[in-house]
């Protein structure tokens, strides 16, 4: 009965902390935006700030072993060589749905010069991606929260769920910024639920296919950088013309690197539960 009592207040434990984490990173992106775009603080400041409540956070509800003791972090090498492998293939993919806008004929890709100014433009852009976006979010929602859900539920409906949290926290953060008045040109329609939804699902598949949360960071990475490149019109040597079509870009790029992949990560992750039940 002690033992039954324990589970119990575990799990509620547990839930607590996930409305807890999901309340927290909304405040966490809300208040740095709110405060950095009244006073003008560089957006790079802004996002060490996302960055470092990103990692507090994870740290805050880290998943301990038996002794109490959190996991450890992976080594430097392994981080940068799933950085690495998943970048490639993400990258590829991405310049495959712009092939694929080009050859139905939504729109003509414009060939650019390739010059230090692009390139330097797109590093840094990379960089703010990663430390403003990719790994504070997540460290949030594909670590944090995803493992609490995990030890509610069956690995299919935490992933759902976490998936459906990542959609309301971008929800609720921009209809914040968006009552205040500081949007910065950021907005969020069904559309862009749709994205987020399927984002998280394909996020947490990739985490949870590779065991480390450094291939989500990299799909994440190069995701938002492609789309975010294309969306600003300085995707290196590539331009869409006309301008206007940059949506029509960016859902192919949506559709080749999270719609298909999601399909078949799913089917890969569902026959390895499959496998594992039968062993």
């Amino acid at each position: 009965m002690k033992r039954l009592m324990m589970s119990d207040s575990g799990k509620q434990g547990d839930w607590f902390s996930v409305f807890t984490i999901l309340v927290l990173a909304v405040l966490a992106w809300f208040i740095p935006s709110f405060v950095g775009q009244s006073l003008g603080i560089p957006y790079w400041v802004i996002a060490i700030v996302f960055c470092m409540a990103g990692l507090l956070i994870t740290f805050t509800f880290r998943e301990k072993d038996a002794k109490g003791r959190g996991r450890k972090a992976p080594s430097i090498s392994r981080a940068v060589s799933a950085l690495g492998f998943v970048l490639v293939p993400v990258s590829v993919l991405a310049l495959t749905g712009l092939g694929f806008g080009l050859l139905i004929g939504d729109y003509q890709i414009e060939l650019a010069p390739l010059t230090a100014q692009a390139v330097t433009s797109a590093l840094w852009l990379a960089i703010l991606v990663l430390i403003a976006e990719a790994i504070p979010e997540e460290l949030i929602f594909r670590q944090a929260l995803l493992g609490k859900l995990k030890r509610q539920l069956g690995l299919w409906q935490a992933i759902a769920i976490q998936a459906l949290l990542f959609m309301v926290w971008a929800f609720v953060f921009v209809t914040l910024l968006q009552w205040t008045g500081f949007t910065n040109g950021w907005s969020i329609g069904w559309d862009r639920a749709l994205q987020f939804l399927s984002f998280g699902f394909l996020l947490a598949l990739a985490k949870e296919l590779t065991g480390t949360i450094w291939a989500s960071i990299g799909l994440h990475l190069g995701y938002q950088l492609a789309s975010q490149l294309i969306s600003r019109g300085t995707f290196p040597m590539i331009k869409i013309d006309p301008i206007s079509q940059v949506e029509i870009a960016n859902a192919n790029i949506w559709l080749f690197v999270i719609a298909i992949p999601a399909v078949i990560c799913g089917i890969a992750m569902f026959r390895r539960q499959r496998r594992r039940s039968f062993s």
